[in-house]
């Protein structure tokens, strides 16, 4: 059981003394944003958050009475443990961690050795009004006997997806302002700017991500163990690649008690060595402040943490953003294991993860996402509704129809992934032009079609200029084209290379992959009576094809070929009469072959 402590020093008014009914709501695990809501569902239900709230009480600081060599947190704990159980002589057995909130400015601090009440020995945490939430969540965690995540250099705070790094997170903008709630206790605004990266007047609104289930799974708590939650990557991944999917720690949470998989362990071939765990985190919950481009927050990604077996400490070692450079795998050295990530679900709620042995880095490849297509606003308005001399079929004679042309505008968004690298440099071709990033368009000279007398001509070369974002190094592109014309089709090519200075270069082969981008800017709407020709022409060859295949054997084909001499027009002619749905798919194929306009091809028939 968790003993909350409220302390009141005597020169502090009682008003800044958190009420009950604020301090109930704040262990309320059924309050979104609340600590005791936020510490059952990032431990997944298994942290002990029964509590007893005291009666808050006033007292001078014990630290003023402090003795030379004592450690002033251990006096200001132990003071106010006695001073509890002075007033209240509660039976301390009952209890395992302590909670002290101080109502002025008083300290913040987790763990750092048990207390001794009674008989019984008891961790605490301190926090005041002037702790952010997150940190107050990060002093609880120590009170349960976690310790901040480390860097490989040892450092700490260390960790981006992790609230035992608060508000450090490695240098990482990891929280975020959650909305008012009059339910929950009101904080202080930040004592200095650098508390937190957070813009806020109310420090409690302050929130910070989940705890990374590394940690839990260390200490080997609970279902943190159960293989429904935890899958243990087999050894045999050294000889044969592992696969297996990967939950979203966040959507783990939500479907619990069903059991997802939130946490990957690979366990190391040398017993000597770290231990390495592998999550999926996005942008949701406690982790919303993540984001899925990572420019300015930590990306959505499968998140790498180890064990040191020499120090038992948790480390943060890597990330692979599931939408970040295009990097899809990890190569680490000194576990000489590669993880690489496969399909992931659009919400980012799952992920497709291989682990395999340390030489896998050595195959290299290049892929291509689906296109993503978004329109933009026209830059063109029609002139509206025009009328010209034409038929939509050659069984109808050429007539006046009405017509208007309508005008598009879109951008093809291309993503590129890769793996194999380590620091992976993307470039990006045009129809093998390279798309240079210090330049925003390029001009090229390209067949295409253009609206003319409510019809598309023949495919003819026009000046085409093309606008592109491309980021120097990036795996995106973005391109776009406004120009008036149909048809206008260009091959994107993109090339990967390795880019890091600490590898040796030469082992990392380029890799390429090209794909087609196709812009049809105009479109042309017919009047009703154009429509029903198109729909009589092509009931007419229906029905005139159904006849004569009735009335016909399957001719012995045989193809007459150039050598006997046979006019194109002259075999269309003949088939208007014998077989009209032939004919007409023969004009097209003659129009489409030859690179004309359909109605060239019925001008010229008898």
């Amino acid at each position: 059981m968790l003993a909350v402590i409220r302390l009141r020093y005597p020169s502090t008014a009682a008003s800044e003394v958190w009420s009950d009914a604020a301090m109930n709501n704040w262990l309320n695990p059924t309050i979104p944003f609340s600590l005791a809501h936020f510490w059952t569902r990032t431990s997944l239900f298994q942290a002990d958050l029964n509590y007893f709230l005291f009666p808050a009480i006033t007292l001078a600081d014990p630290r003023s009475n402090a003795k030379p060599g004592q450690n002033p947190r251990t006096v200001l704990v132990d003071g106010v443990l006695a001073e509890i159980t002075r007033l209240f002589s509660p039976d301390w057995s009952l209890f395992k961690n302590v909670l002290i909130v101080g109502a002025q400015q008083t300290d913040q601090f987790g763990g750092g050795g048990a207390h001794k009440v009674g008989n019984t020995m008891v961790l605490a945490a301190v926090v005041d009004v002037f702790s952010p939430f997150s940190n107050m969540c990060q002093e609880l965690g120590h009170a349960f006997s976690l310790e901040h995540e480390l860097n490989f250099l040892g450092d700490e705070y260390q960790s981006p997806y992790s609230v035992m790094s608060s508000e450090l997170y490695g240098n990482n903008n990891s929280s975020f302002e959650r909305p008012a709630d009059p339910r929950l206790p009101v904080g202080k605004p930040k004592l200095t700017p650098n508390v937190s990266a957070v813009n806020t007047n109310d420090v409690q609104r302050i929130i910070g991500p989940y705890i990374t289930p590394a940690q839990f799974s260390a200490a080997n708590m609970g279902s943190f163990n159960d293989p429904n939650t935890v899958h243990a990557v087999p050894a045999s991944f050294n000889t044969t690649p592992h696969t297996f999917r990967l939950t979203a720690y966040d959507a783990g949470i939500d479907a619990w008690p069903n059991r997802k998989v939130i946490l990957g362990v690979i366990n190391p071939v040398d017993p000597n060595a770290d231990t390495y765990y592998l999550e999926l985190r996005r942008n949701r919950s406690y982790d919303a402040n993540f984001s899925a481009d990572g420019v300015n927050t930590p990306p959505v990604a499968v998140v790498i943490h180890a064990l040191s077996k020499i120090t038992k400490r948790i480390r943060y070692v890597n990330r692979i953003a599931l939408l970040g450079n295009g990097d899809t795998d990890y190569h680490d050295f000194n576990g000489h294991f590669v993880v690489r990530i496969g399909a992931f679900e659009p919400d980012f709620s799952a992920v497709t993860v291989t682990v395999a042995d340390g030489e896998t880095w050595r195959y290299f490849g290049i892929g291509l996402d689906d296109v993503v297509e978004t329109a933009l606003p026209p830059t063109r308005i029609d002139v509206g509704w025009q009328t010209a001399d034409m038929s939509p079929c050659f069984m109808f004679p050429v007539a006046p129809h009405r017509f208007r042309n309508h005008f598009h505008n879109n951008m093809l968004s291309l993503r590129a992934t890769s793996f194999g690298y380590e620091q992976p440099l993307y470039q990006w071709f045009l129809n093998d032009q390279l798309l240079d990033p210090a330049k925003n368009s390029i001009m090229l000279n390209l067949n295409v079609k253009v609206a003319e007398h409510g019809e598309l001509s023949a495919a003819k070369p026009e000046n085409i200029n093309f606008s592109y974002e491309n980021k120097p190094g990036s795996n995106k592109l973005k391109i776009s084209c406004d120009e008036p014309y149909s048809g206008i089709s260009a091959i994107v090519k993109v090339v990967v290379s390795e880019s890091s200075h600490e590898v040796l270069q030469n082992l990392y082969p380029d890799r390429s992959l090209w794909t087609s981008i196709r812009f049809d800017n105009v479109t042309i709407e017919h009047d009703q009576a154009y429509i029903d020709e198109e729909i009589a022409c092509a009931k007419r060859i229906k029905d005139l094809d159904d006849q004569y295949a009735k009335s016909q054997k399957p001719p012995h084909l045989v193809d007459p070929g150039p050598k006997f001499g046979v006019d194109v027009i002259n075999v269309i002619d003949a088939l208007v009469l014998s077989n009209p749905a032939a004919a007409n798919a023969v004009i097209n194929e003659v129009a489409r072959l030859g690179n004309v306009a359909k109605k060239e091809v019925i001008g010229q028939m008898r």
